[in-house]
């Protein structure tokens, strides 16, 4: 397959009519018309075009299964792929440690099976907040590893020099495109808790994969 090489064998004629228009033609109008001067096609073979792409087209996992994260990294740093193959050149670090989470809160009230959203126990002045429920869902398809589900306090509420933070009990891993939940106690010995304090609720959270946690508003 290729595109014709040389210039057309048919000369091609340019003329300017009273109007100022370029034109072109294969026939000459006149016996004074000489052939114009255009630029040589150059010729290209598209199939060693396509296999000169192929070649340079960096070795990865796509037909090989995907990315396997959890195998680690390869000995020099790439990932290796889902069958075992290990010729990728994909960096495991950039790859297997870009995780992207995004964290919601919402409140456990006293007496409630269900959460409320923090505008609702804002609103509501009868019931006492006992605890958060931080969700965390994995945007990205890798697993997050070693997630540490937290929320902090602002020290204006928490009555300390600085903020304290909260964590919650649960899986420490989140898959690919999942969601985890963490029940998070509020009430402590030393610092009751109160609605008030939903306003300087923060989610704190983080992972050893994790490129950014941002939170649903």
């Amino acid at each position: 397959m290729g595109i014709s090489g040389a210039a057309s064998s048919e000369p091609i004629y340019k003329w300017t009519d009273a109007q100022g228009k370029i034109h072109y033609s294969t026939e000459p109008r006149t016996a004074k018309d000489k052939p114009a001067k255009l630029p040589n096609l150059t010729k290209i073979d598209l199939d060693k075009q396509i296999e000169r792409i192929k070649e340079q087209t960096p070795r990865n996992c796509s037909s090989h299964g995907g990315e396997d994260c959890s195998a680690g990294a390869d000995a020099d740093g790439s990932v290796i792929c889902a069958d075992g193959y290990k010729d990728a050149i994909l960096p495991f670090r950039f790859h297997c440690m870009q995780v992207r989470l995004e964290a919601s809160l919402s409140v456990m009230l006293e007496g409630e099976e269900m959460p409320s959203t923090l505008q609702q126990a804002l609103l509501d002045k009868t019931k006492t907040v006992t605890g958060i429920l931080l969700s965390l869902r994995n945007l990205s398809g890798v697993e997050a590893i070693e997630v540490m589900p937290a929320i902090r306090l602002s020290r204006k509420y928490s009555g300390e020099n600085t903020a304290r933070r909260f964590i919650g009990k649960g899986k420490r891993t989140i898959s690919a495109y999942g969601v985890e939940s963490y029940l998070i106690p509020l009430k402590t010995p030393d610092m009751p808790a109160r609605n008030s304090m939903l306003r300087a609720l923060m989610p704190a959270v983080s992972c050893t994969n994790c490129s950014s946690v941002r939170t649903q508003r």
